[in-house]
């Protein structure tokens, strides 16, 4: 009975836990409900973009530079003298730091075409090297097959000329047979 008892009172602490200390507790560490709510692109950029000095300067020198590629040298001029110091000064830095820029570039290509050429050079020296090797092997190859045409053409020279000598063995022979046959003397019996 005493275990029943146990078992009742550990379930009504539970009981008790999860009905009233657990939403107590829950209430003290709320954190406040945040409502978000859409925004159209361009009121969100209107709020993101603040026009400050350097901003609009560096826009100013943007346009500057694009009007300074449309102009001449001398309309060029002409402009730089009307601007105020301090925007004839800071499109001088852009062009001498576009100036830099060009520069280095300038050095990076000249450098790479430089590599390109020396590659360029040892590939064609490569090419006449397997060129040469090749032609060298042609003309070994060529030098075998006309030795073989000789080789055949003295092989038939060869067999004709055992066929002569065969064809004078033979003529020999049967001449010394007839010569012996003529020198021999035979008694016919009539």
């Amino acid at each position: 009975m005493a275990a029943k008892l146990w078992r009742c009172s550990t379930l009504g602490v539970f009981a008790w836990f999860a009905l009233y200390a657990l939403p107590a507790a829950a209430e003290k560490s709320r954190q406040p409900v945040i409502i978000h709510r859409k925004l159209r692109r361009s009121a969100l950029r209107a709020k993101q973009t603040v026009h400050t000095r350097p901003a609009l300067l560096a826009t100013h020198v943007a346009t500057r530079t694009q009007k300074v590629a449309d102009m001449q040298d001398s309309a060029l001029l002409i402009e730089l003298a009307q601007e105020s110091p301090s925007v004839a000064g800071a499109i001088t830095e852009a062009a001498t730091s576009g100036n830099k820029d060009i520069e280095v570039v300038q050095e990076g290509a000249d450098t790479l075409s430089d590599n390109f050429n020396e590659e360029h050079d040892m590939l064609m020296t490569q090419i006449l090297a397997n060129g040469e090797s090749l032609n060298v092997i042609k003309a070994l190859a060529d030098t075998v097959t006309q030795m073989k045409g000789e080789v055949d053409k003295l092989e038939a020279h060869e067999k004709l000329c055992r066929k002569r000598v065969a064809d004078l063995e033979a003529s020999q022979a049967d001449r010394a047979d007839d010569d012996r046959v003529a020198n021999s003397v035979e008694v016919v019996e009539a």
